[in-house]
């Protein structure tokens, strides 16, 4: 008899790989220098997907990130009220050639002076968008030694 093969599933096509564009800002009133104090994180990361997934799980993972840097930054305690006024912003997405695990973070401090804000780059910094891989362990080779008895 023969067999019938199953006829081969054609790969479905990747889709694009776009550059995601995100802005995290928030504002704060330091009352012991009397300066409102604005601050930005502009994040930045090619990855493949629908665009509004994407979108959803960069804004979660950007909360959660520009959250525990401005606790860091300012060394400050802010009330969740504060966290309320957190604003997430994209721009439109561009294609870029390949896609990766990690997000560029560009930070910003503005202080208003004079009506003016003043504005100061800090360092850059990264994100992990994608959880870690578990590292896959080799099993060790168990060796058995065999023992001749000589006569």
């Amino acid at each position: 008899m023969t067999e019938r093969r199953k006829p081969k599933k054609k790969p479905k096509p990747k889709r694009p790989a776009r550059l995601y564009r995100m802005t995290i800002s928030t504002f704060w009133y330091n009352e012991d220098t009397h300066q409102l104090s604005e601050y930005e994180a502009h994040f930045k990361i090619p990855r493949r997907g629908d665009i509004r997934h994407v979108r959803r799980k960069l804004a979660e993972k950007g909360l959660g990130h520009f959250k525990r840097w401005l606790k860091r930054e300012d060394k400050t305690w802010k009330p969740e009220e504060q966290y309320r006024k957190i604003k997430v912003a994209f721009e439109k997405e561009r294609y870029a050639r390949k896609e990766a695990a990690y997000a560029s973070v560009r930070r910003f401090v503005m202080r208003r002076v004079k009506r003016r804000w003043v504005a100061k780059e800090l360092p850059v910094g990264k994100m992990r968008y994608t959880k870690k891989r578990p590292k896959k362990v080799a099993k060790k080779r168990s060796t058995r030694s065999i023992k001749h008895s000589g006569s």
